[in-house]
């Protein structure tokens, strides 16, 4: 299967202080060291987090206690999805890291004064890490062997979160964005697939300038 190429990183300015704005009223509104944008020199977002409320991935769930210990982190410059769980009975951090490259499409369901929805489809099992002795390590599926199985996982927001505006910032995360979904038969990793042609990528990748 053919992998997707490098995605440019730049941004038009326009959309760039459109996102920076409403991210920067949204943290005077509800301050968090959780919720914040990392920007570069010029300008260029590298990474943005939103504050989550549920991760569901099959039959294993994963609700916010206090909507600061479920966090997905979107990494432009490392092209990857991250959700961050942290367990309060044993104060252990968990993450699961998707690359962009192995996501088939993204749905995204963003309605006003309603709890905002993003789904994902893999082509790939994601990977895992725990947070042990002060650093981060590989581990085995902490989702009672849901992740490594099912492709499709699904994530609830506080109404107010609009992460289909930032999906829209770059050219490949809306590609994905705009497939049907899901976009697979099968909701299974290990059952033989057809790679769709809208997989299979043959021309060099298209960058978006500012």
């Amino acid at each position: 299967m053919d992998l997707l190429p490098p995605i440019g990183l730049k941004f038009p300015k326009s959309v760039i202080q459109e996102i920076i704005d409403e991210l920067e009223f949204k943290k005077r509104q509800r301050e968090t060291p959780l919720q914040r944008t990392t920007l570069t020199a010029n300008k260029t977002i590298t990474h943005v987090c939103f504050l989550a409320t549920m991760l569901k991935i099959g039959a294993f769930e994963f609700k916010s206690q206090n909507e600061v210990n479920l966090v997905a982190h979107c990494y432009f410059e490392h092209q990857k999805f991250l959700w961050g769980m942290l367990d309060k009975s044993t104060n252990i951090k968990y993450k699961i890291e998707i690359m962009w490259q192995d996501i088939s499409a993204i749905r995204i369901v963003d309605e006003e004064n309603k709890p905002g929805i993003l789904e994902i489809e893999l082509i790939k099992k994601p990977t895992f890490y725990h947070h042990i002795n002060s650093k981060w390590e590989s581990s085995q599926d902490f989702t009672d062997g849901h992740a490594a199985i099912y492709r499709r996982h699904y994530l609830e927001f506080p109404p107010g979160v609009n992460f289909k505006k930032l999906l829209q910032s770059n050219k490949h995360l809306l590609e994905l964005s705009q497939r049907p979904f899901p976009s697979l038969d099968s909701s299974f990793f290990g059952i033989p697939l057809i790679t769709p042609p809208s997989l299979i990528y043959s021309t060099p990748p298209v960058y978006i300038s500012q």
